[in-house]
């Protein structure tokens, strides 16, 4: 019969069997138990309470390294305890007689006498011990001692019934026991049999509340009976990881296991306990991890199957393993620790091989690879990328970018190279622009030579419009339309979207690629889709754009490929005045960026949340966001884009007050090339208000002016994205120029689209200081509402703080009226035109009749008036119309002394007071 015992009960019930023993009634034990699970623990508790009661004990302990050693163990026994030197040497002779010389191997009949003889002469002289006290005879893993100790402990056991003898013997409980013969003979006669069990839930949590108190106990418990499987050795070790962690002041959290040094060092020990290939299969479970099955591990390690399964069978039972698995990482690293590096890397390469005949996933296989450190062509670049791919769609893009890298320096094929740097310039992207650099010519002679889709070549591309190379681009974009690829148009018409998100129409001189292609005629709907958004800036980002941008998001997720649509659609909301749809939008891209580790995404939606923030008067939300944006990517990694977080941070401190905040801000270095984009004029814009809020108008005016003047060559003249005029109206009124205020402010209005609320009622407020005092309170009342639905809580706190100023004092809004330059007194009109004629053109006409008039060209007409060549084209088209002239030459001779534009006819203020020429301060409608 077997007691299930644990360590306390088990040495209780062998001091009860130890008081039985009388001259008649020897006793044999038989303690089991799985690999440290506290049978030699118990051994030395027996042994000393034994010692104690006045019996002679001796005690051994078998050992796999000694077990060549005949008669090894009892040789232990004999030592163990203080005999009469005289005893301790009969016996010792005994087991050194010339007879044992031919014990070891031969087998001959006279070997076996010999053996006999000497087993016999032990016996007798061992239990003769006995005579004068009981007998306490105790050996640990009795499992690995030697043939001829063996012997002699059966010869004793059948010799000890009527002896007061006690012989404890135990052994490490396993599927097949080793010395088979021996235990059926040892358990063929009366014997006792304990089986240790592992420690209980309640028993941890009686260990730990002595340990760690009750509190810290009963959180404790159940997960270091997660982490041991109850095994003693592996409870205390955790339990002196806790107490070092608690007297180095490291320990966080009082409710949850430390898993440190000692736990580590218990491992080790359980896997070295015993023979060399319970240490061997324990590699093989570590390497393979998941995969580690008797048929994988078998063949992996070349040993027999049945051995596999029952040294994982030891592992489990001794609480390392939980369903062929450690049952904690550090558990595993011990286990990988002990293999050198080249066996390592041995077993990598055979389990990634192993997996792959398999069939078992490219990730699963590439993770072998990439741990051997020696990668070779064929099959393992193939699994390299397809695993690089699936990461990539998961949060482990730097995983994906070392599958690639080991690809690419394994590959020799030239197609396959292009494949991976592709995909490796890629995955670089999304955390770090600049470092896709290096390996983008391999992209561009692809390209030249008709060997890059479009698809493929989006990182290459995207690269040259953030920089700014625009000879990369021009010739990429050529390439492709040299040798189209199914799909190119698509992403030809995204990659457009793009070029003008970041430019404009014309970014300095780029813009001719692509376009025939990206602006025919198409019945895809997401092309068309792409193309309202792509020429939102010629007209403004209204009541269309938004709803394609709506589309565009429902329609497509956030990946590498589609991140500058997606970027494009939000920022056709903002600008389109949805920022509450715009908002949510981007907190749940937000999420998805976070869960894939994107980091050039997150920046991206950093910057959009901080415009939509800065757009619904909310400063501080505004600044954090783009401190984020900014802190997230290094400054060159921007590129030109940089300018649109600075630009709102700046803008966020200025409303602040924190003018020096926003001083450093431009103190930045920012390559040149950012003036070319939408950025840069956002850019420009920002500086203006700074300037404007430090009581430097003149070098707002200059910002504001430039900025207007970018706008108009780019064709993005768009109030939307940046009230240009009202900018320009704010410095005008401060310069005591009312009238150039107003005008550009009215020609403002005219501009905006219905939905635009926001500029709206920018433009009343700005309007409502440069207008007389009967009208300022009219103008103001009327931003209000506007304000209120745009939700820009900034702008309307401060034009109900005007409101307030003027209701309080009569003399309404003042502004710093003193005129820095006088405005020129019309002159009378000519009579070669009739002045009603004059009158049935529209303001925006009469200014481009007048420029025409003195022989300025289209395009000299389109820069100063900020307006494109077309249309100037249709303005004269309509003037010629309406005066009755044939062309220039009659428009000139109709128009000779006629007063020219009012606010052309204004001086610039950066002119030193002259009267005339210098650069137009106004943009027409």
């Amino acid at each position: 019969m077997t007691n299930y015992v644990g360590i306390r009960d088990g040495r209780l019930m062998l001091e009860r069997l130890l008081t039985r023993i009388t001259d008649k009634a020897g006793q044999v034990v038989l303690v089991s138990g799985g690999l440290m699970t506290g049978k030699t623990t118990l051994m030395h508790e027996f042994s000393s309470a034994a010692a104690a009661a006045g019996a002679l004990v001796l005690t051994a302990a078998g050992s796999l390294t000694e077990r060549p050693v005949q008669f090894g163990v009892i040789d232990q026994l004999l030592r163990s305890a203080e005999l009469p030197k005289e005893v301790l040497q009969r016996l010792t002779d005994l087991t050194r007689a010339e007879a044992m010389d031919s014990v070891a191997d031969d087998g001959s009949f006279l070997a076996a006498y010999a053996v006999v003889q000497v087993v016999q002469a032990l016996c007798g002289a061992v239990l003769g011990l006995s005579l004068d006290r009981p007998l306490v005879i105790v050996v640990d893993d009795v499992h690995h001692i030697d043939s001829a100790s063996l012997q002699l402990l059966l010869y004793m056991r059948r010799r000890i019934a009527a002896a007061p003898v006690m012989m404890v013997l135990t052994e490490c409980e396993r599927p097949r026991p080793e010395h088979s013969q021996f235990h059926a003979e040892l358990t063929r006669q009366p014997h006792h049999r304990l089986r240790l069990l592992p420690m209980s839930g309640p028993a941890i949590a009686e260990a730990l509340t002595k340990a760690a108190g009750p509190t810290a106990a009963a959180h404790l418990a159940p997960a270091y009976h997660r982490l041991t499987g109850g095994n003693p050795m592996l409870v205390n070790a955790l339990m002196e990881d806790y107490r070092t962690a608690m007297r180095d002041g490291r320990l966080k959290d009082e409710g949850r296991p430390v898993v440190g040094a000692a736990f580590s060092q218990a491992i080790a020990t359980c896997l070295h306990r015993w023979f060399p290939q319970l240490l061997t299969v324990a590699q093989g479970i570590a390497v393979l991890d998941k995969h580690a099955t008797p048929q994988s591990l078998s063949r992996l390690l070349d040993i027999g199957q049945t051995s596999v399964v029952e040294i994982m069978e030891i592992l489990a039972l001794a609480g390392v393993l939980c369903d062929g698995r450690f049952r904690h990482e550090a558990a595993r690293a011990v286990a990988l620790g002990t293999l050198s590096a080249c066996a390592r890397s041995a077993l990598h390469s055979r389990a990634a091989e192993l997996l792959y005949q398999q069939n078992c996933p490219a990730v699963d296989v590439a993770a072998h690879i990439a741990e051997s450190g020696h990668v070779t062509g064929g099959w393992p670049v193939l699994m390299l990328q397809a695993a690089a791919a699936e990461t990539m769609t998961g949060e482990q893009s730097d995983l994906a970018i070392r599958y690639l890298k080991l690809a690419l320096a394994a590959t020799a094929d030239d197609r396959e190279r292009v494949v991976i740097t592709e995909a490796l310039t890629r995955a670089m992207w999304r955390n770090a622009p600049l470092a896709v650099a290096p390996y983008l010519s391999v992209l561009e002679d692809a390209a030249e030579l008709g060997k890059l889709s479009g698809r493929q070549a989006v990182t290459l591309l995207r690269h040259g419009l953030w920089h700014g190379d625009n000879a990369l681009v021009d010739k990429t974009v050529a390439a492709l339309e040299r040798a189209p690829h199914p799909g190119d148009k698509r992403v030809l018409a995204e990659l457009d979207l793009a070029r003008h998100v970041i430019y404009g129409e014309e970014p300095g001189g780029y813009g001719s690629a692509g376009s025939a292609t990206t602006q025919e005629r198409s019945d895809d709907p997401w092309v068309t889709a792409l193309r309202t958004l792509t020429y939102m800036w010629a007209d403004g980002p209204g009541e269309a754009a938004v709803a394609s941008a709506e589309h565009l998001l429902h329609s497509c997720s956030l990946e590498d490929s589609t991140v500058d649509v997606v970027t494009g659609a939000l920022l056709a909301l903002v600008c389109g005045g949805a920022l509450d749809r715009a908002s949510v939008w981007c907190q749940r891209l937000m999420e998805h960026a976070s869960r894939r580790n994107a980091v050039t995404w997150q920046a991206l939606l950093y910057n959009i949340q901080a415009e939509i923030a800065l757009r619904s008067g909310d400063i501080d939300k505004a600044l954090a966001d783009s401190v984020t944006a900014l802190g997230l990517l290094d400054a060159r990694c921007w590129g030109v884009l940089v300018g649109w977080p600075l630009a709102t941070q700046a803008l966020a401190n200025t409303a602040k007050g924190k003018l020096d905040s926003a001083d450093k801000t431009f103190a930045q270095m920012v390559p040149d090339a950012m003036f070319t984009s939408i950025a840069g004029l956002r850019y420009l814009h920002a500086r203006g208000h700074y300037h404007l809020a430090d009581n430097r108008v003149l070098a707002a005016a200059r910002d504001f002016q430039f900025c207007g003047e970018l706008m108009s060559e780019r064709g993005i003249d768009v109030p939307a994205l940046i009230p240009i005029r009202s900018d320009l109206a704010e410095a005008y009124v401060r310069l005591g120029h009312t009238q150039l205020a107003r005008d550009l402010v009215t020609q403002q209005l005219d501009k905006v689209q219905p939905n635009d609320y926001r500029t709206q009622g920018i433009s009343l407020r700005v309007l409502a200081t440069a207008s007389d005092a009967g009208q300022r309170e009219r103008l103001l009342n009327k931003a209000v509402p506007l304000l209120r639905l745009a939700g820009d809580r900034l702008e309307l706190a401060r034009v109900l703080a005007a409101l307030e100023a003027y209701q309080g004092d009569d003399a309404g809004l003042r502004g710093a009226t003193q005129p820095v330059i006088a405005e020129v007194a019309p002159t009378p009109p000519s009579p070669l035109v009739a002045v009603n004629d004059l009158a049935t053109l529209s303001e925006a006409e009469r200014r481009v009749a007048a420029l025409a008039a003195r022989g300025h060209t289209n395009r000299e007409i389109g820069r100063r008036l900020y307006i494109t060549v077309s249309t100037v084209e249709q303005h004269l088209t309509r003037v010629y119309k309406k005066l009755g002239v044939s062309g220039r030459v009659g428009l000139s001779a109709g128009l000779e002394g006629q007063q020219e534009s009012p606010v052309e006819m204004n001086a610039d203020p950066f002119d030193d007071g002259a009267v005339g020429g210098g650069h137009p301060v106004v943009i027409a409608s």
